[in-house]
């Protein structure tokens, strides 16, 4: 990582590189790859003029940014904090580790809703502004790189997906593998 903060009152934009960091902002300068900004006439010129200020620099970073491992790792760090949110918002259902319990958790769970449809209902509208408020979050956060936001937001999208599908089979069997599109099957196939 190496951290650095604008100085300025204006946003600072160094052009070469696509950057902008907004007043008294900090950014990530290892996102663009650090020999590029090391090597970057503008960077340099922003610190000599004083625009720009060290907050942290890793001298053990890659020069390129963070590496598929790195960037797996977060991801997959990421989608598990957004999981537990919405877990922790819908409502909880109990475990079940016979066939037997699975039928009769089901069972309760047609009777919940059946007498509950509307509490169901605001656990969706929760999950999904909750969804909508990180997604909000990402697109301002100023030390995420360009493939990172969209790599969360494309996380996001797929939860909300799921949830709006999932959300609309509550209470229906599903009849076999005819069920689904084969959109669907493909990315049932791609998560294993």
């Amino acid at each position: 990582m190496w951290i650095v903060k604008n100085l300025l009152r204006g946003t600072l934009t160094l052009r070469g590189m696509d950057v902008s960091i907004p007043p008294k902002g900090e950014f990530d300068l290892d996102t663009i790859g650090r020999e590029k900004a090391e090597s970057s006439n503008q960077v340099l010129v922003a610190f000599e003029e004083g625009y720009l200020q060290n907050v942290f620099k890793d001298q053990s970073a890659p020069a390129g940014g963070l590496d598929a491992g790195q960037l797996d790792d977060k991801l997959a760090s990421f989608r598990e904090q957004i999981m537990a949110e919405l877990k922790a918002a819908m409502p909880q259902l109990p475990e079940a580790k016979e066939p037997e319990d699975l039928k009769g958790a089901l069972a309760g769970l047609r009777k919940d809703l059946a007498g509950d449809m509307e509490h169901m209902l605001k656990g969706l509208r929760v999950a999904k502004l909750k969804l909508q408020g990180e997604r909000e979050r990402l697109l301002v956060d100023q030390n995420l790189s360009k493939e990172d936001v969209k790599a969360r937001l494309a996380v996001l999208e797929d939860y909300e997906r799921n949830l709006e599908k999932n959300f609309e089979r509550l209470g229906s069997q599903v009849q076999g593998a005819d069920d689904g599109t084969i959109a669907d099957r493909a990315d049932l196939l791609s998560n294993i």
